[in-house]
């Protein structure tokens, strides 16, 4: 379960939120451009700090400056799939899957294993050889979902998944992000422009302008 209250200033945003997602729980933040959603789930996965405030994932703190507590981006038990998949593009797709396996230590042919079977789940097994330029953006957001999820994360972070894809890619990646977070145990927090994507994907909406949820 995911408990939070972020406070932190970034330009001109100022940020303030209060976040609580349950177990299998998939919450959409939805608002205007600026209001301060990817900057949420940027502070969530550690790659921005909080000026005050607490993040706690199943009862471990992972951000609290009053306590002078912080952990590291890789130490979280967080995945996260962005916009722009930011895959690497001299890597293989199977290889961008295993990279993050490899980072916290696995072995080489168990993380490619572990990468295989994950791009397998996401109907994206066919493309394990191919390197992203030859990735369509579909495909391409499958590959990075699936690196999110190899590595078991108990929040999962989605930073508009399904934008910039055409209306047949749309449609089949919604399809397969619908089943991958039923079968989901841990807390998801989805960012999304588009109110029928929220509305297939998430048990729950915030809505948030200006770094606050609206009233």
């Amino acid at each position: 379960m995911l408990e939070a209250r972020l406070e932190l200033s970034l330009g001109e945003l100022e940020l303030r939120l209060d976040l609580s997602v349950g177990a299998g729980e998939v919450l959409a933040l939805v608002g205007p451009n600026g209001a301060g959603k990817t900057t949420t789930l940027r502070a969530l996965a550690g790659a921005l700090r909080l000026d005050a405030g607490r993040i706690a994932l199943d009862g471990r703190v992972l951000d609290e400056p009053a306590r002078g507590t912080f952990v590291a981006p890789e130490a979280r038990a967080v995945g996260m799939a962005f916009q722009d998949r930011l895959l690497f593009p001299h890597l293989t797709a199977l290889d961008n899957v295993a990279f993050g396996l490899e980072a916290r230590g696995l072995g080489r042919l168990a993380a490619q294993a572990r990468a295989r079977e994950a791009l397998a789940r996401v109907g994206a097994g066919g493309l394990a050889g191919r390197r992203p330029a030859a990735l369509s953006g579909g495909q391409a957001q499958r590959v990075a979902l699936a690196r999110a999820l190899v590595l078991a994360p108990r929040l999962l972070l989605l930073d508009e998944p399904l934008a910039a894809l055409d209306t047949l890619a749309r449609e089949a990646l919604r399809d397969e992000l619908r089943r991958q977070l039923a079968g989901f145990a841990g807390a998801t927090v989805l960012v999304s422009h588009d109110a029928d994507d929220a509305k297939a994907l998430a048990t729950r909406t915030l809505h948030i302008e200006a770094g606050r949820v609206e009233s």
